[in-house]
């Protein structure tokens, strides 16, 4: 069972802006903003190791180069790559974050690893079910394998806590 690694380090306001910043890209991703955050992140988690929130986040961004193409860079490692050590030093710094979990299940289906990607949306369901981006990534997910019985719960209780913003999907 994932436990939470005991640190204690400051994180100054830019890269505490820096991850505020990020939420709202889930709305929109558009590739001017994936750059921005990106690069802020890229400083951030240099600046600040041990701050996971961070390490997360720069996780899905490197999977939204390797998903979208956004912003792809000249890096020596593949974007996939670069996004499963950035989830695995989010991991290793907070194991019990039901994000974390959930953008390192999300790199194991895009790897077509089940067994991991079960593994990880298991801790993410068990951390934070209640989560919308949780229960929307997951849901999602399940409804590609064709396990409509796990994505239609998860799915109707995204719909359900926000109706406005997923009526077009019904």
């Amino acid at each position: 069972e994932p436990r939470r690694l005991k640190t204690i380090s400051f994180v100054g306001s830019e890269a505490y802006d820096c991850t505020l910043g990020f939420y709202p890209y889930w709305e929109s991703q558009t590739v001017a903003q994936h750059r921005a955050l990106r690069d802020c992140h890229m400083e951030s988690v240099v600046a600040h190791p041990l701050y996971a929130d961070a390490w997360t986040n720069l996780a899905w961004l490197y999977l939204d180069e390797h998903r979208y193409g956004h912003n792809r860079s000249d890096a020596p490692l593949p974007p996939l790559d670069r996004a499963i050590d950035a989830a695995r030093k989010a991991l290793t710094l907070q194991p019990d974050d039901a994000r974390a979990h959930l953008v390192m299940a999300i790199l194991q289906f895009y790897k077509r690893d089940l067994e991991r990607f079960e593994q990880h949306a298991g801790f993410a369901l068990t951390l934070n079910e209640n989560d919308p981006v949780v229960a929307a990534e997951l849901g999602l997910r399940f409804g590609l394998q064709g396990e409509w019985e796990r994505a239609l719960p998860l799915l109707d209780r995204v719909v359900r806590r926000e109706p406005i913003k997923w009526q077009m999907y019904r």
